[in-house]
């Protein structure tokens, strides 16, 4: 029987692709790049490797991509202070999932955005334990952050993913 539950966030618990979308686009848009959303969907969801090496391709330095990145960065934390994110019903399942499972969650945001969307949502008192991309050295889908959660919380390994589409 499970003891432990590991938890996505983006997407799962809260709702802020749209807001990262957006983000970026406004901030690519400002150097010349049009990020589309079929662009977006393979570049971050399927490749996993951003947007920002077409700005370089554009002739943009190191320097000032990662300029790029700290505006976007900016500009989604502003978007995100804007309004309630969580999905309907997901506090009142954690709520009633808490009292029989270990839980954590495993998240590729940044902690500064996760604080951000979690100011008042009640959301991480349901949790023994929040990962940040600051909490590990290699991202998902690398096993690390997920290992890295199971060593915290003394769980054993028992993977099943559910995903629904």
């Amino acid at each position: 029987m499970w003891s432990t539950l590991l938890w996505d966030h983006d997407g799962v618990l809260v709702d802020t692709e749209a807001l990262y979308y957006r983000a970026t686009r406004e901030v690519l848009a400002g150097v010349g790049v049009d990020l589309s959303p079929d662009q977006y969907r393979q570049l971050f969801l399927i490749d996993g490797k951003g947007a920002f090496h077409l700005a370089a391709a554009r002739g943009l330095s190191a320097h000032e991509i990662d300029a790029l990145r700290a505006t976007r960065n900016d500009r989604y934390a502003e978007l995100l202070a804007a309004g309630d994110l969580l999905i309907p019903g997901a506090l009142a399942l954690l709520q009633r999932l808490r009292p029989h499972f270990r839980m954590a969650i495993v998240t590729s945001s940044r902690r500064a955005h996760f604080d951000v969307i979690h100011r008042s949502s009640g959301l991480p008192a349901q949790f023994e334990l929040i990962l940040a991309r600051e909490d590990y050295v290699h991202a998902k889908p690398e096993p690390e952050p997920y290992l890295l959660a199971l060593a915290r919380l003394g769980g054993e390994l028992c993977v099943q993913v559910l995903v629904e589409h």
